[in-house]
């Protein structure tokens, strides 16, 4: 029986207004994940995510959404196995000071 933690989710509710920008709407975001390295390929993230799904069934929100780094590429392929898919991506720029 483990007694410590080895995994944890972080989930925030969001609400958007109705604007000239964008449609009004809810979702569960996935604020951060993580899973201890000594449990993972255990089914610990699963759970994780399984509870992510639960919150939004309970809250009636239909859309869970996260994101992550772009090279943690094992993220990415344990995340679409979950069922997650990419629907825009993120850029940045350094502006020299």
């Amino acid at each position: 029986l483990e007694t410590e933690p080895v995994g944890s989710v972080l989930c925030v509710v969001k609400y958007r207004a109705d604007n000239a920008y964008q449609y009004a709407g809810k979702s569960v975001y996935i604020d951060q994940i993580a899973v201890d390295a000594n449990h993972r390929n255990k089914g610990v993230g699963q759970k994780l995510i399984a509870r992510a799904l639960e919150l939004a069934f309970n809250l009636d929100i239909d859309l869970v959404q996260l994101d992550h780094w772009t090279l943690n590429e094992e993220a990415g392929a344990f995340f679409q196995k979950q069922g997650f898919r990419y629907y825009n991506h993120r850029m940045e720029i350094t502006v020299p000071l």
